[in-house]
């Protein structure tokens, strides 16, 4: 939960098609030695931190983490909330216009660690327009939701758990 487990990427990279498989990243994270030791530092882990923890909800609960999401959280909650979006769902998404320009990997040091993480599967932004990103569970990066939906979730994890008599 506080990036400190040393893996914030892929090593080596994958590709945007290839987050898509859970399997295939989680064991690719689970192969891979940590950047520093496992509890040492911190660095953000923008995409992985999802996978990390859904992998382990996954081992603990034998549910994925869109599904325990879904039971424990965005139902009992009424938060129209998803981590693998339904393709019945799929009329109500919005476009994702992504930036114009890609970042400009000659322009950041590519050893620093925020390079690195954010390189090792380099998303252009116009993924989440595709049924196939909508539908992985991309815990990190793909969740799907409307601002009532994020506002509620947050409103439990502000409140102990409760909002509006709905306890988690």
């Amino acid at each position: 939960m506080g990036h400190t487990a040393g893996l914030p990427g892929w090593d080596p990279p994958i590709t945007p098609d290839e987050i898509l498989d859970w399997d295939r990243v989680t064991t690719a994270l689970a192969a891979q030695a940590p950047w520093w030791e496992p509890g040492t530092a911190s660095g953000y882990h923008a995409v992985t931190q999802g996978f990390l923890e859904g992998e382990v909800v996954r081992r603990v609960t034998g549910r994925t983490i869109g599904t325990f999401f879904r039971d424990e959280v965005a139902e009992p909650l009424g938060a129209d909330f998803h981590i693998g979006l339904p393709e019945s769902e799929d009329h109500r998404t919005g476009r994702m216009v992504p930036p114009e320009e890609a970042m400009d990997a000659a322009a950041v040091d590519p050893t620093s660690v925020a390079a690195r993480a954010l390189l090792s599967c380099p998303l252009s932004g116009a993924e989440p327009n595709t049924r196939a990103w909508r539908a992985a569970e991309i815990p990190a990066a793909g969740g799907t939701g409307n601002a009532r939906s994020v506002a509620r979730v947050h409103a439990a994890l502000a409140n102990g758990g409760s909002v509006d008599g709905d306890k988690l």
